[in-house]
C-alpha cells in the first residue's frame, strides 16, 4: 500500500488523465516522469500504460491511500492567508475579489484549483466579440482550472505562453494575430499552433492592460463545467451553452494558416 496527500492524490489524477488522452509519446513519457517524481510508479502495481480506471481502482482497493490535511504545496505565508482553500460546491466568481495580472501575481499561485479571467472596466475586445460580451451581462470572458500542474505553471501557459495555452490561442486569434505559415506542417498534432515571437509579446502586453483574474485554491475540479455552463463565458468552447460560432472561425484560420504549407 502506498501513502499519498490528498494534493497529490490530485495532482496524479490529472496526470493520469493527460498520459491517458495524449497521442504524443513524447508527452506520454513527460507525464510519467513527472508521476516518478510525485513517488507513483506504474510497474510497482504492475500497470505498463495507466488509465483513469485503473487508478480508480488502485484507491477502491486500498493499494493507493489518501491522508487527509498533509500540506504539500510550497507556498509561502503570505499567498497562504491571501488562498485559503474552498470546499462549496459553488463558486460566486462575479463576487470574489479580482487581481491585477502580473508574473509576480502569478508566481505566488504554487497549487491546484480554478481561475477566472475578465474584462476590466472601460476595455473592449476587438469586434463582434465585444458585443457578444455585452450580452452576457458580464465581464467574465474564460473559466478554467488547473488539475495536474499548478495555477502557477498553468497560467504561465495561459497567459505568458509558455507551452501550449488554451486560452493564449484563443484570445490571440481574437485579437487577430496569425500562426507562421506552415508552422504545424507534417507534426503529430495539428491544432497546438503558436504566434510569432512579436506577436506573443503584443499579446501578453494586452492581457496584462485588459484583463484581471480570480484564483480559487480548490480540489473540486468538477465545478469549472458548472461554471462555464452557467455563466457561458465569451472564450470558453468546451461545456458552453453559448459557444461563439465566431470563435471558432478565427481558431480554424489560424490552424490552417498553421498546417498549410
Amino acid at each position: 500500500m502506498m501513502n499519498f496527500s490528498e494534493e497529490i492524490i490530485e495532482r496524479l489524477r490529472g496526470l493520469v488523465i493527460t498520459y491517458e488522452k495524449s497521442d504524443s509519446a513524447e508527452d506520454r513519457k513527460k507525464a510519467r516522469r513527472k508521476m516518478q517524481k510525485l513517488d507513483f510508479r506504474m510497474t510497482d502495481f504492475n500497470i505498463r500504460n495507466i488509465t483513469s480506471s485503473d487508478f480508480n481502482k488502485l484507491i477502491s482497493s486500498g493499494k493507493i491511500k489518501i491522508l487527509s490535511n498533509i500540506p504539500t504545496s510550497k507556498i509561502n505565508s503570505t499567498t497562504k492567508q491571501k488562498f485559503q482553500e474552498v470546499s462549496t460546491s459553488v463558486f460566486n466568481l462575479l463576487a470574489i475579489e479580482y487581481s491585477t495580472i502580473n508574473r509576480d501575481f502569478i508566481n505566488e499561485l504554487n497549487f491546484y484549483g480554478l481561475y477566472s479571467l475578465r474584462l476590466k472596466e472601460k476595455c473592449l475586445l476587438p469586434k463582434p466579440f465585444q458585443q457578444f460580451l455585452s450580452e452576457r451581462e458580464h465581464q467574465i470572458i474564460y473559466v478554467g482550472k488547473a488539475q495536474g500542474q499548478t495555477l502557477k505553471e498553468r497560467l504561465n501557459q495561459e497567459l505568458y505562453a509558455k507551452g501550449h495555452g488554451t486560452f493564449f490561442r484563443s484570445i490571440g486569434a481574437v485579437l487577430g494575430c496569425l500562426p507562421e505559415v506552415g508552422s504545424l506542417y507534417g507534426k503529430s498534432n495539428q491544432n497546438n499552433y503558436k504566434f510569432l515571437r512579436e506577436d506573443q509579446k503584443k499579446i501578453i502586453l494586452w492581457i496584462e492592460n485588459n484583463l484581471e483574474i480570480a484564483v480559487v485554491k480548490t480540489s473540486n475540479f468538477e465545478e469549472e463545467k458548472h461554471l462555464i455552463c452557467k455563466l457561458k463565458p465569451l472564450l470558453n468552447d468546451s461545456h458552453n451553452p453559448l459557444a461563439l460560432a465566431e470563435l471558432r472561425m478565427v481558431k480554424d484560420k489560424c490552424r490552417i494558416t498553421a498546417r498549410n504549407k
